[in-house]
């Protein structure tokens, strides 16, 4: 069961208490939850004028008032969040037996930062607070004790004026100190980390705020060019940066998205499409309507895998050449000699026979020899790259979730395509990860089995493969390339 953090603020501070609120829903766990009071039944406090100001248990009678008036339970927090003049020079106030909290929402702009953001530092003080409130519960006298006079960085800094909490806010530090006061209050570790990680929460998500106005990361362009070596005859480009290798299913799944992505565009018009628009999804069992387009692009990168027969042919023209050609094997009495074939000598030779030495360093029976060796080993990895073959045109169906019977597509379920577009995401993040560039280009989990990229990635094919697969597929017979998989 949550505890309840109830935030409330006179009507004309509801957006930024909605702001904080957003705020501090980032916060990962269920300890607790928080709820905004909107309505009121009458003023929060009975303000006499604009510029009038209550004492500072003033503000607690009102919120003890409210409380009543609502019903809410004693172990509820509750919030209140003012733009109002508070007296003294308060801007953030606890009373502890009652888990009344205010916060002063002005002035925030003092700090280094912009108005703009200054909802994390007021999310910051009410997880601040609340955290206080909690370890120390009714011992205000003790709380006030650990307040650190002289500032030092950490979440317990007194902090007599806004300008000074810059340093506590940047830092989210909890001092040696503070911890082991906290652990003697309540030794559960797992409580104070939960803590500890709101704090952090608040501070990164300010930090960056501030950063991203002025070094936000930005997407690069990324192309798909024609690669130099042997592994893989494509991989893409992400200007500025370098390549990135994926394999033959990979790239082929990436493609896919990106293409799609590029459709997604032009259909709006090329440049028609809003900033952060996240419309460009894929349906996963979608896919299966461009089963041709990615089984030509795999077959397409995977030709390094592919059998070479020119290379399996030359060497067998050599072996005959060899079957043609005579050598006579010595006898040995009773045995006269006999002619043979200089293959026939080789095989002799392979399979270790007794055979007279002069046929064995015969010039002519070792290069016969060679021949045969080189043509059985392209044989052996002609058949390996044919299974593999055979094994990766069954990924890629897989990978569409379909399979055929009676010469008709059929939708089954497996887990190829989100495993693939994991391994995916894990080479990019590995690669990109350190411009911050990642999130652009990972594929997406939008829920409700959509998935998609970035409508802000920039992509072009630099090599008019997938322009030229698509020309070509519109002429292929369907049902003759899908049994010639099958089978």
């Amino acid at each position: 069961m949550s505890n309840r953090i109830i935030l409330t603020s006179e009507e004309k501070d509801h957006a930024k208490l909605q702001e904080v609120k957003e705020v501090l829903k980032s916060i990962p766990g269920i300890f607790f939850s928080f709820e905004p009071k909107k309505e009121l039944d009458k003023p929060f406090i009975e303000w006499t004028q604009e510029g009038d100001f209550p004492l500072k248990d003033g503000f607690f009678d009102a919120m003890n008032e409210f409380r009543d008036q609502d019903n809410l339970d004693s172990s509820d927090y509750l919030i209140f969040l003012t733009s109002r003049k508070i007296p003294g020079g308060y801007f953030n106030g606890i009373q502890f037996d009652k888990k009344n909290i205010f916060i002063d929402l002005e002035n925030w702009e003092r700090l280094s930062f912009e108005r703009a953001t200054d909802q994390y530092p007021i999310a910051f003080h009410v997880w601040i607070s609340v955290l206080i409130n909690h370890y120390f519960k009714n011992d205000e006298a003790k709380a006030i004790a650990a307040l650190h006079r002289i500032d030092k960085g950490c979440i317990l800094d007194f902090n007599g004026s806004k300008e000074k909490v810059d340093l506590k806010i940047q830092t989210a530090r909890i001092c040696s100190d503070c911890i082991n006061t906290f652990l003697q209050l309540n030794s559960d570790p797992n409580l104070l980390s939960y803590f500890r990680s709101g704090i952090e929460q608040i501070r990164q998500s300010f930090i960056n705020v501030i950063y991203n106005k002025k070094i936000a990361p930005q997407p690069v362009p990324v192309y798909l060019r024609n690669a130099v070596h042997k592994r893989m005859n494509y991989r893409l480009e992400f200007e500025g940066i370098g390549f990135v290798e994926l394999d033959a299913s990979h790239l082929t799944l990436y493609l896919y998205f990106l293409q799609k992505l590029n459709s997604y565009k032009k259909s709006l018009g090329n440049s028609n499409h809003k900033e952060g628009d996240k419309e460009n999804l894929i349906r996963l069992q979608d896919i299966g309507l461009d089963y041709y387009l990615l089984l030509e692009l795999y077959k397409t990168f995977a030709i390094s895998e592919e059998e070479d027969e020119d290379l399996i042919q030359e060497k067998l023209s050599v072996v005959e050449k060899f079957k043609k050609q005579k050598i006579v094997l010595p006898g040995v009495s009773p045995k006269e000699e006999k002619e043979v074939t200089l293959y026939e000598a080789a095989l002799k030779v392979i399979n270790k026979e007794p055979v007279d030495s002069k046929i064995r360093n015969n010039p002519k029976v070792k290069s016969a020899i060679e021949a045969i060796k080189e043509l059985n080993k392209e044989q052996k990895a002609a058949e390996t790259r044919k299974k593999k073959k055979e094994k990766n045109e069954k990924s890629i169906s897989k990978l569409c979730q379909l399979k055929i019977e009676n010469g008709q597509f059929k939708e089954f379920k497996n887990n190829d395509l989100n495993l693939g577009m994991t391994k995916i995401n894990k080479k990019l993040s590995e690669f990109l990860g350190t411009f911050g560039l990642n999130e652009f280009y990972s594929i997406e989990d939008r829920g409700n089995g959509k998935y998609g990229v970035s409508p802000e990635i920039e992509f072009k094919d630099s090599t008019g493969l997938i322009k030229s697969i698509t020309t070509k597929i519109e002429k292929f017979d369907p049902i003759k390339i899908i049994w010639n998989i099958e089978n």
